[in-house]
């Protein structure tokens, strides 16, 4: 069982690791087994990755690229707005 501090040390590795990579969308802690791991969100594949570090796991996940969504609902009170 991988404590979720371990966790957050590789988590925080990774992000200074991979922070200005583009297709690097998200990385953060889940739920692995009975403890923790990281998993790293892709906007496309193609990044290899270790399946561990420091015995912690590492887990991609190709989500797609990122684009900022607004409710239909908002959009509609701001057109009345304006």
């Amino acid at each position: 069982m991988i404590a979720r501090e371990k966790a957050e040390k590789v988590r925080d590795h990774l992000l200074t690791m991979l922070g200005d990579r583009r297709e690097v969308t998200g990385v953060g802690i889940v739920r692995h087994g009975h403890g923790y791991g990281v998993r790293v969100n892709l906007s496309a594949p193609g990044m290899r990755l270790p399946s561990e570090i420091d015995g912690v796991p590492v887990q991609t996940r190709v989500t797609g690229p990122v684009v900022a969504h607004r409710p239909a609902a908002v959009s509609s009170v701001n057109r009345r707005a304006g």
